[in-house]
C-alpha cells in the first residue's frame, strides 16, 4: 500500500520520527514549526530506516532523562502589592521618564543631521579640491609631455631633410644634446617613467629611439616566475603571460586550453597567471592530462576567479583526491552555474568533496558527473544537497553504478524541473 501524508494525504517520501508520521516534501517545513522537540526526517525506503529510527529513539530517551533530572526552577518570588497613590506616582514617573528619552532622541537626531550635513560640505570641497589638483597636474604633465615630444618631432625631421654629407642644423636642443653627448648610449633626453635613448644617426636616413617602460609594481612577481620556469613553457599559456603584461588580459572573458597537454608543470604556470584573470566567466580545461598532482597546483588560481560562472574539467584523471583539490578551490565561487567534472574517476568519496563544495551555489544550474564510479553512497551524497540547489535543470550522472533506489532517491530530492540522466 502506498504511503500517504498526514496532513494533505498526498504521496508521502518522508518519515519523521517525533511521533512517527509520513509526510510529503511540502509539508514538512509545516510539520516542523507546529510541533516541538528533535525532528529526525527520513526518506522512506531508506536501507537504514530501523537503524536510525532506535539510534534517535535512544537519543530521545536520554534528552529525556536529562530534563527530568535537571534542578527545579526556583519560583518567581511574588510581586508586591501596590496602593492607588503608588500607582499613580509610578505612571507619572514612567511619562517623566519617556519624555526625556523622546527630548533626547530628538537632540541626538539634530546632531546626526548636523555632523551628516558638515561632513557633506566637506567632502564637496576636498572632492574640488581633488579634481582642482588632478586638472593641474595633468595641464601640467601635457605641456612637459607635449613641449618635449615637439622638440624630438622637430629633430627627426631637421634629420630626415639633411642631405646627405650635409651638416646637421644644431638650433634644435634636441639635437645640439645628442650631438654633444660624449656617450650615445647613456644619453637621456626624457626623464620619466620611460626612457628615451638615441641609438643612431644617419646623415642619409633619420634619427631612431628606443623606449623602455618599467613594469608595473604588481607584475614583478609574474615576471620573475616567467624567467625561472617559463623554458619549454606551452604556446597557450605564454600567450596568457604575455597578454597580462601587455594589459589586455581585461578583455578577456574565457580562457579555453582543451586537449592543451599542461601536467604537473603546465598547471603551476597556469595556477601563478590565473589571478590576473578574475574577472574571466568561463575556464575549460577539458583533457589537459592534470591528474591529482596538476589538479592540487592548479586549485590556488582557482580560488581566486570569483566572477567564474562556467568550469569544465572533464577527462583529467582527477581521482577523490584530485577532486578534493578541485573543491577546494571552487568552494567560495558562489555564481557558478555550469560545473563539468565527467570522466574522472573521482568515485564516491571525490563526490563527497564535491557535494560539500557545492552545496551553497545558488545560482548552479548544470552539473556533470557521468563516467565517475559513482555508487549509492555518491546518491546519498547528492540526495542531501539538491534540496537547496533550487535553480538546478541538469544533473548528468550517466555511465556510472546506481541502483533503481538510487534513481528514485535523486528525483525525490531533486528540484521539480531537473532533468536527471542517471
Amino acid at each position: 500500500m502506498e504511503s500517504v501524508c498526514i496532513d494533505c494525504q498526498q504521496k508521502a517520501e518522508f518519515i519523521c520520527f517525533c511521533q512517527d508520521i509520513k509526510l510529503c516534501k511540502a509539508c514538512v517545513p509545516n510539520h516542523q514549526k507546529k510541533t516541538t522537540g528533535p525532528h529526525k526526517l527520513v526518506l522512506i525506503g531508506d536501507p537504514d530506516l530501523e537503524k536510525i529510527q532506535l539510534e534517535f529513539n535512544k537519543t530521545r530517551r536520554a534528552l529525556k532523562g536529562t530534563k527530568k533530572g535537571g534542578k527545579k526552577k526556583p519560583a518567581a518570588p511574588k510581586k508586591p502589592t501596590r496602593t492607588p497613590e503608588e500607582e499613580q506616582k509610578l505612571i507619572e514617573e514612567k511619562e517623566a521618564l519617556k519624555y526625556r528619552m523622546t527630548e533626547e532622541l530628538r537632540k541626538l537626531r539634530h546632531f546626526k543631521e548636523g555632523i551628516i550635513s558638515q561632513l557633506s560640505n566637506q567632502a564637496a570641497r576636498i572632492i574640488q579640491h581633488i579634481v582642482g589638483e588632478h586638472d593641474k597636474a595633468k595641464e601640467i604633465l601635457n605641456r612637459e609631455c607635449g613641449a618635449k615630444q615637439s622638440s624630438i618631432h622637430e629633430a627627426i625631421v631637421e634629420c630626415d631633410k639633411t642631405p646627405a654629407n650635409g651638416d646637421i642644423e644644431r638650433g634644435n636642443v634636441v639635437l645640439a644634446k645628442v650631438l654633444d653627448a660624449p656617450n650615445m648610449d647613456a644619453l637621456n633626453l626624457v626623464n620619466s617613467k620611460c626612457t628615451v635613448r638615441e641609438k643612431n644617426i644617419s646623415l642619409e636616413g633619420s634619427l631612431t629611439f628606443q623606449i623602455t617602460l618599467q613594469p608595473l609594481q604588481s607584475n614583478v612577481k609574474l615576471i620573475e616566475f616567467l624567467r625561472e620556469n617559463g623554458a619549454g613553457m606551452n604556446e597557450k599559456i605564454k600567450q596568457l603571460f604575455d597578454d597580462v603584461l601587455a594589459e589586455r588580459h581585461h578583455t578577456i572573458n574565457e580562457i579555453k586550453l582543451n586537449k592543451v597537454s599542461l601536467g604537473k608543470d603546465g598547471a603551476k604556470q597556469l595556477a601563478a597567471v590565473l589571478p590576473k584573470y578574475n574577472k574571466i566567466k568561463s575556464l575549460r580545461l577539458t583533457d589537459t592530462e592534470l591528474g591529482v598532482e596538476g589538479a592540487k597546483k592548479i586549485a590556488s588560481g582557482l580560488s581566486s576567479l570569483k566572477n567564474l560562472q562556467k568550469l569544465c574539467i572533464s577527462k583529467n584523471a582527477l581521482g577523490a583526491q584530485g577532486a578534493k583539490s578541485i573543491a577546494s578551490g571552487i568552494k567560495d565561487i558562489s555564481g557558478l552555474k555550469n560545473i563539468d567534472l565527467s570522466n574522472n574517476k573521482i568515485g564516491n568519496e571525490g563526490t563527497k568533496f564535491i557535494a560539500a563544495a557545492i552545496k551553497s551555489m545558488a545560482e548552479l544550474r548544470s552539473l556533470r558527473l557521468s563516467n565517475n564510479n559513482l555508487s549509492t553512497e555518491s546518491a546519498r551524497a547528492l540526495a542531501s544537497i539538491l534540496v537547496g540547489l533550487k535553480k538546478l535543470k541538469t544533473l548528468n550522472l550517466a555511465d556510472n553504478n546506481f541502483q533503481g533506489e538510487d534513481r528514485i532517491m535523486l528525483k525525490q530530492t531533486a528540484p521539480k524541473d531537473c532533468n536527471i540522466e542517471v
